[in-house]
């Protein structure tokens, strides 16, 4: 494996972990339902320090990838009909599902 693949796989890994890290969080904050507004509210600081190091390790994924054409996301555009991604509470429902199986 070239060094310049090595670079890009290590790049995807961290911005990986970031957003785990980050979704592992907002569900913890998001696990009981009324208070979640709350518990947001309070963890801003917090929260926006891990945005924004999940965009600054997306930024290197981007900044090392190949220029290639770019695709869709079948899941948000579809048919020249963009869907706005899922954002429901069963979607948070799956996510706590996931978290507790681990």
């Amino acid at each position: 494996m070239e060094h310049a693949e090595r670079e890009r796989l290590r790049r995807l890994a961290v911005w990986l972990a970031c957003r785990r890290e980050t979704e592992e969080i907002v569900s913890q904050l998001t696990w009981y339902g009324p208070s979640a507004s709350h518990q947001v509210a309070i963890h801003l600081a917090g929260l926006r320090v891990l945005l924004a190091a999940e965009a600054d390790a997306f930024g290197a994924v981007e900044a090392a990838s190949e220029d290639v054409v770019q695709r869709d996301l079948p899941t948000v555009v579809t048919g020249g009909v963009t869907r706005a991604p899922a954002g429901t509470v069963h979607s948070l429902d799956l996510a706590r599902d996931r978290h507790e199986q681990a």
